[in-house]
């Protein structure tokens, strides 16, 4: 707690009188009774700033108040934010190190609106998903701990059935075996339970600190939920060296222990002096497939690039696809993989996942998952497939082969997906868009004013969330609380329409019923018909934007048509 004795007034105790503070002024840094409260907020120079009840300042702890708000160099507060730095800074360091720097604006503007900025979310994001990392890997220790125990006692078995055949010498030779296996399973035991206690104890204070900081985001001033935010980041960014020193323990390495006979039973009677050897299989934790690390706080920047709706062009066609189809089909989506493969996903009577090489080649399909409708990469290693018959949602591990991490099950009517910033984005009809946790959470469910009730694709960006219904002429753009930020109507009717954005922002759509590619601006207000591609469509469904080529990839419903194209700038 911030503390439990009473504060005094600050104003009051200045002129060596004695009152208890009833409020706290976040800007002054002192209490205030009833009387300077009033005064405090009547002055002209004090009234703007933010005051909170002693009570509430009492739930704030320790931790989450102690930030410095001066600069150490120069003793002067924090007044001014250089944005090519990301930095918080007073006059004099501007005047030092920051005087050839551009767009140095004045911190409490870019405080203003600090709890509701998306880097104040992607820190408490970061701070949940380092628990979900933090308890994966208890998991994952434990699964070992169980294995390794369970190799423990298969040896045993093995032991025993080659004991009739040894039985002279079995007794000097189990009791040397055995003792081996105990201390080798008890050093690794330990290995393991001193990690798990050391990942018990991150996690212990990363979930403090994530209560503290969300409590701190209801209680406190915008400033001083920035400067505290500014202390996490430097304080994640060395926790999570520690961890990533903790991952390369010799605790975190998966063991298993196996038991190899000695094929010669007869030199093992007669005078070898061991039956065996266990031997120990050391391979990578599965789990930390990425080192740990906070991202930058350059959510703050408000540059965004300039290119335009207008500048966009389709130059030309670069990749066509072969396809050997025997039954119907129904092309939903399509994406590209890390590995650059292509993959579809058909949601037709024979559905599955269709795999293609970079240069259209067919691959393989896959069915043993079910009929896929959504796609959305999840980093560079996972994926996630939206399965509408089954009302659940699939992780998937990428590689040589794709299988199955996980799956979520909830229950919903839902069709499309969209992963960004650890949540997916789910479509669930006839309104809604779910916001889910990697583990199935529903951690909170947006509820859209649609026209027509039937949501149906998605596509979610820094700009917003991109939404399209089944058999509209509508393309809105929400907030991540669910409010629209713009509408765009086409004129040419109804269409089921599928969506992605560009780099810059810009809204690509292509209408399934009347062959059409549309570029929108990024804020909804200019419309441009892609005349050039239009003539290569039959009616397209599922589309996707490929950052790493800048490139186009577009795909028919039923698979008559199904390309890449190269978009210019």
């Amino acid at each position: 707690m911030a503390s439990n004795s009473s504060i005094l007034c600050g104003p009051c105790e200045y002129r060596h009188v004695t009152k208890k503070a009833e409020f706290w002024c976040s800007v002054c840094e002192e209490g205030l009774c009833n009387d300077c409260h009033g005064h405090h907020s009547a002055i002209k120079s004090t009234r703007d700033h933010e005051i909170m009840s002693i009570k509430s300042y009492k739930s704030l702890t320790k931790g989450m108040l102690s930030v410095n708000a001066e600069c150490d160099l120069h003793n002067e507060k924090f007044e001014l934010y250089c944005p090519s730095h990301e930095i918080h800074c007073c006059v004099n360091c501007v005047n030092t190190k920051h005087t050839h720097c551009t767009g140095v604006t004045l911190l409490k503007k870019v405080v203003q609106n600090i709890k509701s900025s998306t880097s104040l979310s992607s820190t408490v994001s970061i701070l949940k998903e380092r628990l979900q990392n933090i308890d994966g890997f208890i998991e994952n220790r434990t699964d070992n701990s169980k294995e390794v125990d369970t190799d423990k006692e298969n040896i045993k078995k093995e032991f025993k059935n080659v004991r009739v055949d040894i039985e002279s010498k079995l007794d000097i030779l189990e009791t040397t075996i055995l003792k081996e296996v105990d201390l080798i399973h008890q050093k690794h035991k330990t290995d393991i339970d001193n990690t798990v206690k050391k990942l018990q104890q991150k996690r212990e204070a990363l979930n403090k600190t994530l209560i503290d900081f969300e409590n701190l985001q209801k209680n406190a001033s915008d400033f001083h939920i920035y400067m505290v935010m500014k202390k996490l980041e430097t304080d994640l960014l060395e926790e999570g060296k520690e961890i990533n020193l903790l991952l390369s323990e010799e605790g975190m390495k998966s063991k298993r222990f196996s038991f190899s006979l000695n094929t010669d039973l007869s030199s093992i009677i007669s005078e070898t002096a061991f039956l065996g050897k266990i031997a120990v299989r050391t391979k990578p934790n599965p789990v930390h497939d990425r080192n740990i690390d906070f991202p930058s706080s350059a959510q703050f920047s408000t540059t965004v690039s300039t290119t335009n709706v207008t500048s966009v062009k389709i130059k030309r066609r670069l990749v066509g696809f072969n396809f050997p189809a025997e039954d119907v089909i129904n092309i939903s989506s399509i994406i590209v993989l890390p590995d650059q493969k292509i993959l579809l996903a058909d949601y037709g009577d024979a559905g599955g996942i269709l795999l293609f090489s970079d240069s259209g080649h067919f691959i393989t399909k896959i069915v043993e998952f079910g009929k896929p409708y959504g796609t959305a990469l999840v980093g560079d290693s996972r994926m996630a497939v939206s399965f509408p018959k089954k009302e659940n949602i699939k992780i998937l591990r990428l590689g040589s082969r794709i299988s199955l991490i996980r799956t979520l099950q909830l229950d919903v009517d839902l069709n499309a997906i969209s992963y960004y910033d650890t949540y997916l984005l789910v479509c669930s009809r006839p309104r809604n868009v779910l916001i889910v946790d990697l583990h199935g959470a529903i951690v909170k469910k947006l509820d859209l004013d649609l026209p027509y009730g039937s949501i149906t694709f998605i596509y979610c960006q820094s700009h917003g969330i991109l939404i399209s219904e089944y058999d509209s002429d509508i393309v809105h753009c929400f907030d991540f609380n669910g409010k629209e930020l713009w509408k765009a109507t086409f004129g040419k009717g109804k269409d089921t329409r599928n969506l992605c954005a560009d780099k810059y922002g810009n809204v690509l759509c292509v209408g399934m019923n009347t062959n059409t590619l549309v570029c929108l601006s990024k804020d909804g207000q200019k419309m441009q018909d892609l005349a050039w591609a239009q003539s290569h469509l039959v009616k397209p469904k599922a589309i996707f934007y490929d950052k790493s080529s800048e490139s186009l990839l577009i795909a028919g419903r039923e698979m008559q048509f199904a390309a890449v194209f190269e978009l210019v700038y």
